[in-house]
């Protein structure tokens, strides 16, 4: 794809807490990004239709499975599994105190603890863990940039594609902006206190003039682009390279792991029948 080529694919080394990139040597980073994306996809799908408890550490032995054979970084997965955890936990810690009819041995003090939410919510949270962890896997082993080229090279809009691309490089624009402005401000003394109406003066005053400058830049750059031959290119696959047998092979590996995990949380209620 041509389009976007302007002024944002140089910005990608600079994009460290936007992009989840990792770079490693995996099978899973040599894997085509479009293959790797429907690959992946039919996974999540399949994940996502889980409703059986049992199958619980079936799926979460796939996924750690894929995030190891990716080799990215344990610690990447503990940081950003952080702060969307206690959400969930703290969104399915009732449903084990108020839905269902088979009480358990347990009580948590007056409350009973029903079976049916129990298992419920063992359901929702490794659902959750699971999915998490196949995103991650693939933000982790696509740039993020080669990943949205991939897309557009899949027939998504190329209007879409131009909004992700240019907000993307606007907030890393931005984000290294603001990191000078204060840290000049810091030089000259400037030590941010919540409690202080100036500091609050002040902080107004820097992110007005980041906002004028964000608007300035970005008309400079729209006619940049319109000048080097912008939105005149329409071959939505270029650059992109070709997927190999081997592409292919992983491709029916994972979808066939998908409609095996399918096809179990289908049969797993008829045998407990």
């Amino acid at each position: 794809m041509g389009k976007p080529k302007v002024g944002i694919a140089h910005h990608h080394h600079s994009a460290s807490s936007f992009d989840l990139y990792s770079p490693q040597r995996s099978p899973l980073h040599q894997w085509e990004p479009r293959c790797k994306v429907i690959g992946l996809l039919g996974l999540i799908i399949a994940i996502a239709l889980v409703n059986c408890w049992e199958l619980t550490p079936v799926i979460f032995v796939v996924s750690m499975g894929l995030y190891w054979l990716s080799k990215l970084p344990w610690q990447q997965w503990r940081d950003r599994l952080k702060y969307p955890t206690g959400f969930v936990l703290v969104m399915v810690a009732l449903l084990p105190l108020t839905a269902g009819k088979t009480i358990t041995g347990w009580a948590l003090g007056p409350w009973a603890i029903y079976w049916e939410g129990l298992e419920l919510a063992t359901v929702i949270f490794a659902r959750f863990l699971c999915l998490f962890t196949v995103a991650l896997i693939l933000l982790g082993s696509t740039p993020l940039l080669r990943l949205v080229r991939s897309l557009r090279a899949m027939g998504l809009s190329s209007i879409l594609v131009d909004l992700f691309l240019l907000t993307y490089r606007y907030l890393v624009d931005i984000q290294k902006t603001w990191q000078r402005m204060m840290t000049a401000a810091q030089l000259r003394g400037f030590q941010w206190q919540w409690h202080r109406r100036r500091h609050w003066l002040t902080m107004v005053q820097l992110l007005g003039s980041l906002l004028i400058r964000s608007d300035q830049q970005a008309q400079r750059v729209h006619q940049a682009m319109i000048l080097r031959g912008y939105g005149q290119s329409s071959d939505r696959c270029q650059g992109m390279t070709k997927p190999t047998r081997g592409d292919y092979w992983k491709l029916a590996l994972v979808w066939t792991l998908s409609l095996g995990l399918i096809a179990l949380n289908f049969a797993v209620p008829f045998v407990n029948q």
